[in-house]
């Protein structure tokens, strides 16, 4: 099978980056697959971080072979690389798709593509709007989802706001694929807690500090926690346009002491540190498709703490592997961290994921998109 693959990689720094490069991995084992990436992928002003690229990591994730010719802002670069995917005739052509900013890029491509109709083009979605779209970004992303002939997608809420936007869509859920390329099994979790100068209960929120992924409501349940268990919050992630958790811990004096920031990005090497230096992952999402954060929790034997919202209510057991918690409901997201601890849930719960891991092998994507070419 040909298969063709948009998208960034390596030197690109995002969850994105690291999920196209390792299913182009997964690919390439039984098929003839070509990536075309990026030669620049945001203008500067419009990337929220201090750098788009992955400029630490001695820990590259990275795969030989991507073809850099696409630049973002150059429409030249777009319709040179369509000619040159007509030229292979692949079966299908994979998008992922994230974010808005995409919209013309893959309008041009798409239009293009369609030119050979045995082409299929596949929306590989991450997310279906941007997080706090606005109505026209919401516009834009569903005219060009409606162009797709697939679509995967990795949470039941995905499936159906894809069903709302085109009510014929093709649509498979697949679990997001796992993400133990990050365990290098360096250090023991004590090691990696002492490394740190970190004892006892350990919380970790770990990704890009965002007002959708809750952490104002785990400040406010961590004077409930502290009340009941002996603990520390790791915080751990670049900020968000300047996203001021300072302000929020603020609102709670003597809380700060049991609070620790990192708020920087952390490269590929240090990410096991972090995990296992946790006794518990929490992750109180306003809102969410699906969760790369989740996937190396997992990747960790690590129970987590979740929201009931997108892929965190599909993948989050009750009471097996970790406990999950309204939306916006801080009491009960202290209640639940407080339980895990004092009944000791650690070893249960991360006992329980050891035995699910199957469901996330990256082969269940690559078997998904031969279903879909195969027409089986």
């Amino acid at each position: 099978m040909k298969i063709t693959i948009v998208g960034p990689t390596y030197p690109y720094r995002s969850g994105v980056s690291h999920y196209m490069t390792l299913l182009f991995r997964e690919l390439k084992k039984k098929h003839d697959v070509c990536f075309y990436s990026f030669s620049r992928q945001y203008p500067s002003f419009l990337f929220p971080g201090k750098n788009d690229r992955d400029q630490t990591s001695q820990f590259h994730i990275r795969e030989d072979g991507v073809r850099y010719e696409i630049d973002s802002l150059n429409p030249v670069t777009w319709f040179r690389v369509a000619s040159r995917i007509l030229n292979v005739k692949p079966d299908c052509v994979i998008l992922p798709w994230w974010t808005v900013y995409w919209c013309l890029l893959y309008f041009c491509l798409i239009c293009m593509l369609k030119k050979d109709r045995n082409i299929k083009i596949i929306f590989l979605c991450h997310n279906i709007y941007d997080h706090d779209a606005s109505w026209i970004q919401k516009v834009l992303a569903a005219a060009i989802l409606r162009l797709g002939d697939h679509f995967i997608v990795h949470s039941e809420d995905c499936r159906m706001a894809m069903f709302r936007i085109k009510s014929t869509a093709d649509v498979s859920v697949v679990s997001h694929p796992e993400y133990s390329i990050f365990n290098q099994n360096r250090m023991t979790d004590e090691q990696a807690k002492e490394s740190l100068n970190l004892k006892g209960n350990i919380l970790l929120h770990f990704g890009v500090i965002r007002p959708y992924k809750g952490i104002d409501d785990l400040i406010a349940a961590m004077p409930e926690v502290l009340k009941r268990v002996d603990a520390t919050l790791l915080v751990v992630g670049e900020r968000w346009r300047g996203f001021d958790i300072e302000a929020q811990l603020a609102k709670y004096p003597g809380i700060e002491s049991r609070v620790r920031l990192v708020t920087n990005y952390i490269p590929n090497e240090e990410v096991e540190r972090y995990f296992r230096a946790a006794d518990v992952v929490v992750l109180p999402y306003v809102e969410t498709s699906a969760s790369g954060v989740l996937q190396v929790a997992l990747a960790f034997d690590k129970p987590v703490i979740g929201t009931e919202t997108g892929a965190l209510k599909d993948v989050i057991h009750d009471g097996m592997n970790g406990y999950l918690v309204p939306v916006r409901n801080p009491q009960r997201l202290a209640d639940k961290i407080v339980r895990f601890f004092t009944e000791n849930k650690k070893t249960e719960f991360s006992g329980n994921i050891k035995n699910m891991k199957n469901q996330f092998a990256w082969s269940n994507m690559a078997q998904c998109i031969e279903r879909f070419v195969n027409h089986e």
